[in-house]
């Protein structure tokens, strides 16, 4: 019988072990659980400053008794750049959608929304940038909408 060198089973081996590793993770893990750091604290406190064309979120629109989504953001974040259109998209769909930037400096978070608005909005023109933010006919001007709020 032949012998086969150690160094010609090791890969395979270390490849199945890998393998079941994962395997592991994907079946036996708890997907019902979502980290974060914020689970059981106060939210951050809200910006004493809006976003130049934007609306100053305070804590009595969030009181209002209506289901608010509170998004926290900054223009660095790849995940929030990536649910912004979304976001975009639920506001338009009439529900209600604060954002709060969230340690980021006032220049680059209005430049991100400005290029923001002229991707997602197309009516959008720097131009014609209307003086305050539009809202949907049945808005209640205490109703924020995102990114209306740093």
């Amino acid at each position: 019988m032949a012998k086969v060198p150690v160094l010609a089973i090791l890969p395979p081996v270390i490849f199945a072990g890998i393998a079941g590793l994962f395997f592991s993770g994907m079946y036996f893990g708890n997907d019902d659980k979502l980290p974060s750091t914020f689970i059981g604290k106060e939210a951050p406190a809200l910006p004493t400053e809006a976003l130049e064309g934007t609306v100053q979120l305070t804590p009595e629109m969030l009181r209002s008794g209506e289901v608010t989504l509170v998004n926290f953001w900054a223009s660095w974040c790849p995940p929030c750049r990536a649910e912004h259109p979304v976001l975009h998209e639920l506001a338009e769909q009439g529900y209600r959608v604060a954002g709060v930037n969230f340690r980021d400096t006032q220049g680059a978070a209005s430049d991100y929304l400005r290029t923001t608005l002229r991707r997602h909005c197309p009516r959008y023109s720097p131009e014609h940038r209307p003086p305050q933010p539009s809202f949907p006919p049945d808005h209640d001007a205490n109703r924020p909408l995102f990114p209306h709020a740093r």
